[in-house]
């Protein structure tokens, strides 16, 4: 008990206090280290549809599953001569030394959640890995070479490990054996492109045909593609090589919907890097439909696109003709089949 004034005792020291003035230092401490410069393979990896799985499990089966399977990577990267450099939410990032370790370690944990998986319950993992220069902070690491592999894991699909030609360039003749080319992507900000490499974990996948990179310039699963299609008839695809689509009520644009509700450049639908955005510019708005039944009116705005729906410019569903009524559905077609 603190000394009394006038009597009466006064109220104990707040146990916070301390805490605080601790976080202060560290805080200050954090941003006072010093930054260092190494080289070293950086491995992203996260679990495939983890939203889906809090949708039909819960919040509390999936929280656990997903400790569950972070604590089984996070092991199995140690196995393998990794260190976990943190965790986010779904997925961790994992410092190796060499290119080796690192695909030893993405092939240990495709391999780990395969055949044992976490909490009982079936998931998938999509692993992405580059090597470079890295800087070094107060525990963490940044960089562009952190920057591209968790490019690639975004590119990556479930039970997927896409690696970077630096990584490939480094590994030993054993382990280049299990890597093929997959597709050309954009890096840095459009600024390069470059082979994207598949690591192929499976023996039995040692058989598959190795895909011309040349021929597939890009897959339209990987930079996010989307088929659109109207009047019932007509089809147009989002890709590597159309990566924009105006609509409206000019007849320039490329989806036409001759509607006086309809503006004359109405709205753009364009591949961001790995993903697709509805941009509305017109003066009634666009309304989307996703397959949820869920229905959005965007305004002057824009909305991430994915899986399938439909789309009405200018109008609600409910006073829209049918036959003005453009469906959109995302093309997960994979170039990876053999």
């Amino acid at each position: 008990m603190s000394k009394a004034k006038n009597g009466i005792p006064s109220a104990p020291p707040s146990p916070f206090e301390n805490t605080c003035e601790l976080g202060q230092a560290l805080t200050a401490a954090a941003r006072e280290a010093p930054v260092e410069s190494t080289a070293g393979v950086i491995l992203f990896v996260d679990v495939t549809g983890s939203t889906r799985l809090y949708a039909s499990l819960g919040d509390e089966q999936a929280h656990g599953i997903l400790d569950a399977c972070l604590r089984q990577l996070t092991d199995l990267a140690a196995k393998s001569g990794g260190r976990v450099v943190k965790t986010m939410g779904d997925g961790l990032m994992a410092l190796f030394e060499t290119a080796d370790a690192a695909l030893d370690g993405a092939m240990h944990m495709q391999l780990g959640v395969s055949a044992r998986p976490p909490g009982g319950y079936p998931i998938a993992i999509h692993v992405g890995i580059n090597q470079g220069p890295l800087l070094h902070k107060a525990g963490d690491v940044f960089g562009d070479t952190v920057n591209i592999g968790a490019y690639m894991c975004a590119l990556a699909l479930g039970e997927q490990i896409l690696v970077t030609e630096a990584v490939v360039r480094a590994l030993s003749p054993t382990m280049r054996a299990r890597v093929r080319q997959a597709f050309y992507a954009e890096i840095k900000g459009g600024e390069q492109e470059a082979i994207v490499y598949q690591v192929l974990w499976r023996d039995e996948a040692l058989e598959l045909t190795d895909p011309n990179p040349r021929r597939i310039p890009a897959s339209a699963v990987q930079i996010g593609g989307m088929i659109l299609s109207w009047f019932g008839m007509r089809e147009l695809s989002l890709n590597y090589r159309r990566r924009r689509v105006v609509l409206g009520r000019a007849p320039e644009c490329d989806v036409v919907v001759a509607d006086r509700a309809v503006s004359r450049t109405h709205a753009v639908i364009s591949v961001q890097r790995t993903q697709l955005y509805l941009a509305d510019q017109s003066i009634n708005g666009t309304y989307v439909r996703l397959s949820s039944g869920a229905e959005v009116h965007v305004s002057r705005g824009e909305l991430l696109l994915d899986g399938e729906g439909h789309i009405s410019l200018g109008r609600p569903f409910a006073d829209a003709p049918v036959e003005q009524l453009i469906a959109f559905k995302r093309d997960r077609r994979s170039m990876f089949r053999p």
